[in-house]
């Protein structure tokens, strides 16, 4: 299957000190860690709730994987990493970060946030594990889920406090 020039073009790229952080990003541990650090750097009052906001957004991209079940770009192209067994779209990595830089966003840090996000992006497309097509689609559900999250959870709490 061909895939989108850009996908192309990013994969095909051989930058020694990218692969290195992309390979460390990769790790599922370190990005859980690294998501858990970013958060808790956050508002100290909001930090169960986006926790609880990542789980939802994460929910809804394995409901999404299931649904569409497209195979990695690393079953045809030359991944720089092994190929991971799972689906490819969305990238969670991307849908994950996406939420966080949402919920975030009203910080004075947020265009590091940002610049994280697009970083952990091109990192998915450099080690060849996931397409420009996954990377867009894990920001948007990642925005789209934390908002629908947020709609959620306000209108719970909302009909709790009438009640008292």
């Amino acid at each position: 299957m061909p895939y989108d020039i850009i996908t192309q073009l990013i994969s095909n790229l051989d930058i020694p000190f990218v692969f290195e952080i992309a390979r460390i990003i990769n790790n599922e541990i370190f990005f859980a860690a690294f998501l858990l650090l970013l958060i808790f750097i956050g508002e100290k009052d909001r930090r169960i709730k986006v926790l609880f906001g990542l789980l939802f957004v994460f929910l809804i991209g394995l409901t999404i994987k299931e649904l569409t079940h497209i195979e990695r770009p690393c079953v045809e192209l030359n991944a720089k990493i092994s190929c991971p067994d799972s689906l490819s779209f969305p990238s969670n990595h991307v849908i994950l970060l996406s939420a966080v830089v949402y919920a975030f966003w009203n910080k004075r840090s947020r265009w590091l946030y940002a610049a994280l996000l697009i970083f952990v992006a091109f990192t998915r497309l450099y080690l060849g594990v996931h397409t420009l097509l996954d990377v867009v689609g894990g920001f948007a559900l990642g925005i789209c889920g934390y908002a629908l999250f947020e709609f959620i959870s306000k209108q719970i709490f909302k009909k709790n406090e009438t009640k008292i």
